[in-house]
This record gives C-alpha cells, sequence and structure tokens, in this order.
C-alpha cells in the first residue's frame, strides 16, 4: 500500500466535524523480502499517520502471500507453504512495527487462504491451517488473527478453534464482510463456549 495522503487519514481516522472516525488500520506486509527492513516502513508511516489523527486506533496487520522463497511456487501468487520459518517472519514484522513505535493488536497469518485469484495470494487448506497454528504460532508476541477466509467460511477455522493444541494460540477469529454470506447479519460463528480451546492461552 503507498503512502495514505494527510487528508484521507484525516477524512477516515479523524474524530472531528465530517470525519468517519474509523477505529481499526489493517496495513499490508510487504513480501519482497524474508527479513523484511525498509519495505515495511511505507506501513509504520501511515499507522504513525493513523494514530495521529485517532488517539484511539488498533493496528492490525495480514499478510496477503508469504515471500516467494517460502512458496512451493516460488512465486507471489497462488502457490502454497513450504517452510517453518513463517512464524518467524511475521514475528519480525511484529517486533519492526514495535520499533518503529506501533504496537499491533493482532496479526494474520494469510488474507483470504482460500481465494482463487490473480494477486498475490496463498492457498491453505483448513488442516494445514490448524497445523500451522498448533505447531508454529507460538513464537507470535501479539494476538494470532485467523482464518481471514474469503466468505467467512467456518470450515476454515473450525479445525484449529476445535483442536487443544491449537486453538489457545488464536486471539481472534478474522474474515472479510465482502465476500461473506451472512444471514440476517449475524456472524457465521457459534458463541464462544462452543469453543472450549478459543483464546485460552492469549487471555
Amino acid at each position: 500500500m503507498p503512502v495514505m495522503p494527510s487528508s484521507e487519514v484525516n477524512a477516515l481516522f479523524g474524530t472531528g466535524a465530517n470525519q468517519i472516525g474509523l477505529s481499526i488500520l489493517r496495513v499490508r506486509i510487504d513480501p519482497s523480502s524474508t527479513s523484511g527492513g525498509s519495505n515495511w516502513d511505507t506501513e509504520l508511516s501511515n499507522a504513525h499517520e493513523v494514530i495521529a489523527a485517532g488517539s484511539s486506533v488498533s493496528v492490525i496487520a495480514t499478510p496477503w502471500t508469504p515471500p516467494s522463497a517460502y512458496k512451493t511456487d516460488s512465486n507471489v501468487v497462488m502457490g502454497s507453504l513450504n517452510t517453518g520459518s513463517y512464524a518467524n517472519y511475521l514475528e519480525s514484522f511484529v517486533t519492526h512495527m514495535a520499533n518503529g513505535g506501533v504496537n499491533l493488536y493482532g496479526i494474520s497469518m494469510q488474507n483470504e487462504p482460500d481465494a482463487n485469484v490473480t494477486y498475490e495470494s496463498c492457498v491453505w487448506t483448513p488442516g494445514q491451517t490448524d497445523t500451522w497454528v498448533a505447531n508454529n504460532s507460538s513464537v507470535l508476541t501479539t494476538r494470532l488473527m485467523m482464518p481471514e477466509s474469503e466468505s467467512f467460511t467456518t470450515s476454515y477455522a473450525d479445525p484449529a478453534l476445535n483442536d487443544p493444541n491449537a486453538g489457545g494460540k488464536i486471539g481472534i477469529i478474522a474474515g472479510p464482510f465482502c465476500g461473506a454470506r451472512l444471514r440476517s447479519q449475524r456472524c457465521p460463528y457459534q458463541p464462544i463456549r462452543e469453543y472450549p480451546h478459543f483464546g485460552v492461552q492469549r487471555q
């Protein structure tokens, strides 16, 4: 994402007259390097601008794809994850933002893991998601967001939520309403009491 113009930031996140007052900023994790650094500074700058406009803003982060070096197709489009180093990569983004003065409220493992698209993407199955959360996500020092499935598909989160080795490592159940088929504007997930392992280790 490019640098957001100040006029746009103030209109969206400001709390004055004729300003929307949004309270969540979702930033993209640029995949052009496995070690991060300067390629992440644009979103760090955007986060600072947004927080200055609306002090109660929470910042969350999402990767559209892991770096190509971490993919089965060596491409940022489609393919799937092929390394256990991905969790450390995500944590390095958390650290980069924190060192720059922005503490992330949460970080996602993947944007729309079930999408079939021609832009930055990575395909995950529900089983792969569950395994990764259970075996790799504990290195994260902020809330893990998942599954962010294209249509808020519960099958992408249920295996991990019902897994005692994974459910407690999930901090936020997230998904895009733009592709969701919701009925009566109700969340497609059952009440938290139906998932006894959810968030146990992240309270």
